[in-house]
């Protein structure tokens, strides 16, 4: 995995654990001061759910995290939640790097390999072992 991807989600996994940034120039600290900790910290737990092992059920997707889950949303909040993570990847545009918006998900940017996958899964495997309560107790939809 490139190095400023990797950076990215180390930074990404550091944030949810810890609610803390890496200083001034932190890509997340920008995004965060334009959009605020809910549109930051919810939609990157979100999208955290693809390189987290521990989130993946029998029948999740592994290639794209779905937006729209038609059993909890009805198209008004799937309409404010897609903007979020619009909003999310015009203030933080490094995630581009890594992931990819479509209408209806958020999927791995073709450029990223299995192995970087792979690679991202342990990063989010060392993360929860250093921060056992984590980012997704406090997960909404």
């Amino acid at each position: 995995m490139n190095t400023k991807a990797k950076k990215l989600i180390e930074d990404v996994l550091s944030f949810l654990s810890t609610r803390k940034f890496k200083g001034d120039k932190d890509c997340i600290k920008k995004a965060y001061d334009k959009l605020g900790r809910d549109i930051v910290f919810y939609r990157l737990s979100d999208i955290i759910t693809l390189i987290d092992p521990i989130s993946h059920l029998k029948d999740t997707d592994l290639e794209k995290y779905h937006i729209y889950d038609e059993e909890i949303m009805d198209d008004e909040r799937f309409a404010v939640v897609h903007k979020e993570f619009e909003l999310l990847f015009h203030h933080l545009p490094e995630l581009n790097e890594v992931f990819l918006l479509t209408d209806k998900y958020v999927k791995f940017n073709p450029n990223i390999s299995k192995e970087d996958i792979q690679e991202m899964y342990k990063l989010a495997i060392a993360d929860r072992r250093a921060h056992p309560h984590h980012y997704h107790f406090l997960r909404k939809p």
